[in-house]
């Protein structure tokens, strides 16, 4: 219908249809995805932090298992074999300048003690020598032995000479060194190391000062002995304890073994070795008594064969 002006009495134009106004868009409610920052560090987990589950509890030890007895270290001395320490420094040899030998002359002074022989350290290097790594002897000529490859050789010249000698490359406490010292026919090797800055204690009562020393490349500094005494009343030099005895490749014979305060001791076998670690012993045992015992003089017999010819490892060696 066509509204009249009343005023003017013109007709009213229509007004103009409403604007449209269109409805909002509305865009989908995405998750976003979680991303990890490559830079940041991931956060440290507290040390309260309750586990995701209970422990597994320890099951109950089986009734009559058997349980290895704590070993105690004795107040009083012990020797091995009961000699006299001018008596076990006659198994010392030295080794050659230049040489890296210290493992081959503990396997020749070890044949000896069981033996009574005149095993030759130069002789056991120079095996070593030839069959190095790939008969599993020492990582290359005139390079360092691993405790295992020194348990190799011993095994080596043991089938090949046909002696009842074993040997076991293992890890043990103080208290079981001094244990094994006691042991008839039984032989123990330790390897010890050291860095520059804490070169240990090891030296003749009549020596003024150690004769260990730092310098070797990547300050790997390391040396094998055999554990010949322990003697809480043994004084250095300077009158401070030093209660591991050990026969040493640094000189030849002598009436005095080479001597270790306890601490210096106790620092230098627990320093971890590259490839090596710590608290490493080499346990050569006389597997049947052929005359003689490690707890009294040895018999002499018959010197063995340090000189085996490297063959191969027998499978699983």
């Amino acid at each position: 219908m066509v509204q009249i002006d009343a005023k003017s009495g013109a007709p009213v134009p229509p007004p103009p249809p409403p604007v449209k106004t269109p409805s909002p868009r509305v865009e989908p409610f995405v998750t976003p995805r979680p991303a990890a920052d490559v830079f940041e560090a991931a956060p440290a987990p507290t040390p309260f932090a309750t586990p995701a589950r209970p422990p597994t509890p320890t099951p109950a030890p089986t009734v009559g298992s058997p349980v290895t007895p704590a070993v105690a270290v004795p107040a009083g001395p012990v020797y091995w074999g009961g000699l006299a320490e001018a008596q076990l420094s006659a198994f010392q040899q030295e080794q050659a300048t230049g040489r890296n030998d210290c493992a081959d002359y503990t396997i020749a002074a070890a044949m000896n003690m069981l033996y009574g022989g005149a095993a030759q350290g130069k002789d056991v290097a120079r095996a070593a020598d030839l069959g190095n790594v790939l008969f599993g002897y020492r990582l290359w000529p005139n390079g360092p032995t691993t405790p295992a490859q020194h348990a190799n050789l011993v095994n080596d010249i043991a089938r090949q000479g046909g002696l009842p000698v074993s040997a076991t490359a293992l890890r043990a406490t103080p208290a079981e060194l001094v244990g094994l010292l006691q042991q008839p026919d039984t032989v123990v090797v330790v390897t010890i190391g050291w860095d520059d800055a804490h070169v240990p204690e090891i030296a003749r009562a009549s020596d003024a000062a150690t004769r260990a020393s730092g310098g070797a490349a990547l300050q790997i500094n390391a040396h094998a002995m055999v554990l010949a005494a322990f003697d809480p009343g043994h004084r250095d030099a300077n009158g401070n304890p030093a209660p591991w005895g050990f026969v040493n490749s640094w000189s030849n014979g002598g009436s005095e073994l080479y001597w270790m305060p306890d601490a210096d001791f106790q620092q230098a076998w627990a320093h971890d070795i590259p490839l090596v670690g710590a608290h490493n012993a080499v346990v050569i045992t006389r597997t049947a008594a052929t005359g003689g015992s490690a707890t009294a003089t040895a018999t002499p017999t018959p010197s063995p064969n340090a000189t085996p010819t490297p063959t191969p490892p027998r499978p699983g060696a």
